[in-house]
């Protein structure tokens, strides 16, 4: 099994975007709305969020998706895997009830 930087199907491609995207909303809203207090709005806030956590759970059914139907082994396809997983882990922790870290 060769085992990639980068993803070589679609789905691979598209996993790592919606990835990559998941990780520049996360920023854009860090630095816009706690440390240059430009977003005020906790519901604007809260859209965009949803928006970002949405795109992560379908990067990690893409990414899963292209591993074990198309044999996409790729560094960048596991690691939105895994980001996919760390999402997944705390929307089920929060609805537990756990508190966050």
């Amino acid at each position: 099994m060769k085992i990639n930087f980068s993803p070589k199907t679609i789905n691979g491609k598209r996993s790592v975007w919606l990835s990559i995207f998941f990780i520049l909303i996360g920023i854009f809203l860090y630095v816009s709305a706690e440390l240059l207090h430009i977003i005020t709005s906790d519901i604007l806030v809260s859209i965009f969020a949803i928006i970002a956590v949405i795109a992560q759970i379908a990067s990690l059914v893409l990414g899963v998706t292209a591993v074990f139907k198309y044999k996409d082994h790729s560094i960048l396809v596991y690691s939105a895997i895994m980001l996919g997983i760390v999402v997944l882990l705390f929307i089920f922790g929060d609805m537990l009830g756990l508190p966050d870290i």
